[in-house]
């Protein structure tokens, strides 16, 4: 079903990637016109970096757009031209007024592309979002942050990258006014040559190795840093605390640095956001404190059906066991567990993956369309891999898939 209504978009030009490349560009031309000596590839090399520089500052200007916006499965229009199309890695959120000085709905990916959709109440942007299916209820929400403990060695590689930015910029200016053939100009050209093959990688690995991939949804947060990874449960997290904004006073023009996530055992996850939240435009602690804490308020576990339960089996006894549960002999059809109760424990996020993956196994074989439907949509919900495995597979009635993937659950 569709929805259509007024609004406008905020957003950046999608060219200013094709700036951010040609910036690319021009740094290789630079650094062949250094190793091969010659003035006019080294002055060519760059002036593209700085007009790729310029154009991507003017580009990345966000302009606003005024028009009827529609959405249904196939993504969100404004004008009929499309601005945002459902896929695994593209999601929204709204931000009530109490974050912002009026709601406001973003549309997002891990890269940090950004649409902004103004003129919107809560329940309009939520119902635009439903219709798009880009809301939690059918996928996950994917950032990437900055793991907390690293907070002050992420301001000081911000520190670093804005004095390299400087001299790379002065270098440059040097070069084009002073020539390779000055001892001025030759030296500006060995330091610029330096500074991108030499130092800004070791920069940019160190920068990188900050970087914690988090994805989230109603089953819980997965989270990936350098080759290590993490599921919480939903069930698992006590509190959100949000840190100090900067001065310490909570203000909507100064992001909060950042988000601890405490968990039931006493740890706390800390994430630093204040240097995506000033690169991206948008507060992203603010979005994923306002979504964690709706995810926490969800229904309690429902109670376990121990007939459901692997017990240690293989993949293949657990779906012939399962399979028995429809035969005359089982508590199927005493009501014990019926289709509704399958698909109340296999909906419900804080039932355990297994309950979950074996109510689908199930309903692969039990289930109507439209039940296998919403077993393919909480597939896109979901954050745990191997249950979202086990729900796509029986959505699809895929048979070998749901063994492969019944194999990678846990007792």
């Amino acid at each position: 079903m569709g929805y259509t209504c007024s609004g406008a978009i905020l957003q950046s030009s999608p060219l200013r990637r094709v700036a951010l490349l040609a910036m690319g560009a021009g740094l290789a031309v630079v650094a062949l016109g250094v190793l091969n000596d010659s003035e006019p590839v080294l002055t060519l090399g760059v002036l593209v970096c700085l007009a790729s520089l310029v154009a991507t500052v003017v580009l990345s200007m966000k302009r606003a757009q005024h028009g009827q916006l529609e959405a249904d499965e196939k993504g969100i229009r404004i004008d009929g031209k499309l601005i945002a199309s459902p896929g695994r890695r593209t999601w929204g959120t709204v931000l009530p007024k109490r974050y912002l000085h009026y709601p406001r709905t973003f549309i997002l990916n891990r890269s940090g592309a950004v649409v902004q959709i103004l003129d919107l109440g809560v329940d309009e942007g939520r119902e635009l979002l439903k219709a798009a299916r880009l809301d939690r209820d059918h996928v996950a929400a994917e950032m990437l942050y900055h793991a907390g403990q690293a907070g002050e060695r992420e301001a000081s590689l911000g520190f670093v990258g804005m004095v390299l930015f400087a001299a790379n910029l002065g270098a440059g200016t040097i070069l084009v006014l002073k020539g390779l053939s000055t001892p001025e100009g030759r030296l500006a050209a060995y330091g610029l040559a330096a500074t991108w093959l030499v130092i800004n990688p070791l920069v940019w690995l160190a920068y990188r190795a900050l970087n914690m991939r988090l994805r989230w949804g109603h089953d819980g947060i997965w989270m990936k840093r350098l080759f290590r990874t993490r599921f919480v449960h939903t069930t698992e997290v006590e509190a959100l605390r949000q840190w100090p904004r900067w001065g310490g006073q909570r203000s909507d023009r100064h992001p909060p640095q950042g988000l601890d996530i405490v968990l039931r055992g006493g740890e706390t996850i800390r994430l630093a956001t204040q240097y995506a939240s000033s690169r991206f435009g948008y507060p992203t602690d603010d979005i994923m404190f306002k979504e964690l804490n709706e995810l926490r308020g969800l229904q309690p576990a429902p109670q376990a059906v121990a007939a459901l339960d692997r017990n240690g089996r293989s993949p293949e006894q657990w779906l012939d066991a399962l399979r028995d549960l429809s035969g005359s002999k089982s508590d199927y059809r005493s009501g014990v567990i019926n289709v509704e109760k399958l698909v109340e424990i296999c909906e419900n996020p804080a039932a355990t993956a297994a309950q979950r993956g074996a109510s689908a196994a199930l309903l692969m074989s039990e289930g109507s369309d439209d039940e296998r439907n919403r077993l393919l949509r909480q597939a896109g919900a979901t954050v745990y891999a191997p249950l979202g495995a086990v729900l796509l597979a029986a959505a699809q009635g895929d048979e070998p898939g749901l063994l492969r993937a019944l194999a990678t659950l846990p007792d």
